[in-house]
């Protein structure tokens, strides 16, 4: 009979322990023509928990990979809620948060978007994203190309729901007196664009918005060199890859993107634990946010899913190793979200540097929150 109750005993015991973690569920695509994307977050997170080791024994993460799909991604959250039994959800993408934010709202399921559409978490209170918003990258890229007096714009844009918000926060924060035109959509597999090139070369605009995705990004800007199209190129995050720069032949030097500060050492660390630097941005934000779920739940009880959104609140101003000082907002607009720095960043030499031009009266510009 002791045998038995000493059994029971160590049966009831390891269930306890095993219960008391704090389950993340993340969807991601981790196959598919976007899997570089989800690779990258997944890596972030995988990369927090090696460096911290003996900080997530009770934090546990459950991957579900749904290709980038939303009707996959509406089977992965009921899976994670129902038999996970997760705490929180966390997806990346435009896809993804658009389709899981209005569930996790009905099902009152703690949901952490990283995502840009602004849309994603106004007037909801389950829902937190954990990114900077499009027109915040807009609007400093605006400031800047304002500055040198640039009003007509053109605009070549691959059909990606990410590239798409992109394009339309760029077209939204327009002044009246300024104009964009979209001059082709493409698929990403298209890689032929001299013909889009050659009309462009017989334009007047005054800066170019690349919108493209990986390994179309570098094939264009050469491409574009190659015709002798003489116009501001203007990019986004992707153009901060080593991949693509290194493929460019210097193509994309001049270029201008805002994007988040990723530090150079988390870079440098990232490159030599993975051997690539592809979508290192979000790669950084998954690292961040794996680090303030151990630091807010690891050592947690809590009474409902609104006790898990309300922790997030408490942050003010976070020094962070990857992404820089970053702080929680909660905008009646946009919702809850957190902020990130953003800087604007050139190409020279084959190097990304910050934005230092003396022709303007403003040089980098850091975004603080407003």
């Amino acid at each position: 009979m002791k045998y038995i109750l000493y059994i029971l005993l160590a049966i009831l015991v390891s269930f306890n322990v095993y219960a008391e973690k704090f389950k993340i569920g993340v969807i991601l695509p981790l196959s598919g023509p976007t899997a570089d994307y989800g690779e990258a977050v997944k890596n972030g997170i995988e990369l927090a928990k090696e460096k911290n080791k003996d900080k997530f024994k009770n934090i546990e993460f459950i991957y579900e990979d749904a290709m980038y799909k939303g009707n996959l991604a509406v089977q992965a959250f009921k899976k994670l809620v129902k038999i996970n039994k997760v705490d929180i959800v966390y997806a990346w993408g435009v896809v993804y948060c658009r389709t899981i934010s209005s569930l996790a709202e009905k099902h009152k399921v703690p949901f952490i978007a990283q995502s840009v559409d602004p849309t994603i978490a106004g007037g909801k209170d389950y829902v937190i994203r954990f990114t900077n918003y499009t027109d915040e990258y807009s609007n400093i890229l605006l400031s800047k190309l304002r500055n040198r007096k640039i009003k007509k714009y053109a605009a070549v844009v691959t059909d990606n729901p990410y590239l798409e918000e992109s394009y339309q926060a760029f077209k939204r924060n327009l002044k009246n007196d300024e104009s964009i035109t979209l001059v082709d959509r493409f698929l990403n597999t298209n890689f032929d664009f001299r013909s889009t090139i050659s009309r462009l070369k017989n334009s007047n605009y005054d800066a170019l918005l690349v919108y493209l995705a990986p390994g179309q990004v570098a094939t264009f800007n050469k491409q574009a060199k190659d015709l002798k199209l003489n116009i501001q190129i203007v990019g986004n995050n992707l153009f901060e890859s080593k991949s693509e720069i290194r493929a460019s032949s210097n193509s994309m030097d001049e270029s201008i993107l805002a994007n988040n500060t990723v530090t150079l050492e988390f870079k440098k660390e990232y490159f030599k634990r993975y051997n690539s630097d592809t979508q290192v941005t979000f790669a950084g934000y998954a690292y961040e946010f794996a680090l303030l779920a151990e630091e807010l739940f690891n050592n947690y009880s809590f009474s409902s899913p609104i006790d898990i959104i309300n922790k997030f609140k408490d942050i003010e101003n976070k020094n962070s190793y990857a992404m820089g000082s970053y702080f929680y907002k909660d905008s009646k607009e946009y919702g809850k979200y957190f902020s990130f720095p953003i800087v604007l960043k050139t190409i020279k030499n084959n190097k990304v540097i910050l934005l230092d031009d003396k022709r303007d009266k403003n040089t980098t510009t850091a975004l603080k929150g407003h």
